[in-house]
């Protein structure tokens, strides 16, 4: 166990674990045993069933990239939980930015991009108190120094980007001190703050995109993002709303 620094409240605690089946399996073991503090990282070299949204499976190679949880007690509102996803979007999107001077985006609703290509993904899991969340734990994957994936054309790695190795340790503090700003803001409750930072970095925002609903390819125009986290298309001046894995995002390679 250590700690860092750098920051108020996120990673002032950090576990890390050689080799675990996933952080937020840990992360949750630990806060079904006891209170661990505020901002509290479970980190890992090695995950070996580590899951995206809805039960997809994360490929990641051994001590090659970040694989991480962060334990929150954010006390908001059951209806404002997306608000966790969008702060950690743009935590890391800000981090892998500095990093690289690369222009990462984020792909709705919890993917990190660049251009065509994924690089990253978060998994939240949420304890509902009441008519709160009580507390979170935000699991998050960024590809570093990877450099296969079989079987996944849309992935890809911060090396496969800029061609150099990354320092594992340092990307993860710097994504700590990122998403501690932005925790910070939202215990604060600056939710337009936090809207116009999202939406500044969220990938086809006011442009036309296409997309596949039940078999058969669509456009429409991104309108945003509602409280509740479905997506917002303009779609033949119609105005739509759909929620999480009913379209499919349609690249233009």
């Amino acid at each position: 166990m250590s700690r860092t620094s750098n920051t108020l409240i996120i990673g002032k605690v950090l576990e890390h674990y050689e080799k675990c089946s996933s952080t937020n399996f840990v992360a949750k073991q630990i806060l079904a045993k006891s209170t661990p503090p505020d901002g509290m990282v479970v980190s890992t070299d090695n995950q070996t069933e580590g899951r995206g949204q809805y039960g997809n499976q994360w490929q990641s190679e051994a001590y090659q990239n970040l694989a991480f949880s962060v334990i929150l007690y954010p006390r908001i509102l059951i209806s404002e939980q997306f608000y966790l996803s969008k702060i950690a979007s743009i935590a890391c999107v800000e981090a892998l930015n500095s990093i690289t001077n690369l222009d990462f985006q984020i792909k709705w609703p919890n993917d990190i991009y660049f251009k065509n290509k994924k690089v990253g993904g978060l998994l939240i899991e949420n304890q509902i108190i009441g008519e709160q969340i009580g507390n979170s734990v935000v699991g998050i994957g960024i590809n570093l120094n990877q450099e296969k994936f079989e079987g996944l054309p849309q992935a890809s790695s911060i090396y496969l980007l800029v061609r150099y190795l990354l320092n594992r340790k340092k990307c993860l503090e710097i994504i700590l001190e990122h998403l501690d700003v932005w925790y910070l803001k939202l215990k604060q409750g600056k939710f337009q703050t936090i809207d116009q930072a999202y939406y500044s970095y969220l990938m086809g925002f006011q442009e036309i995109i296409t997309y596949m609903e039940n078999g058969t390819k669509k456009t429409g125009k991104l309108k945003g993002v509602n409280q509740t986290g479905q997506l917002l298309v303009e779609e033949n001046g119609q105005h739509r709303q759909f929620d999480f894995k009913t379209i499919e995002w349609v690249f233009s390679l």
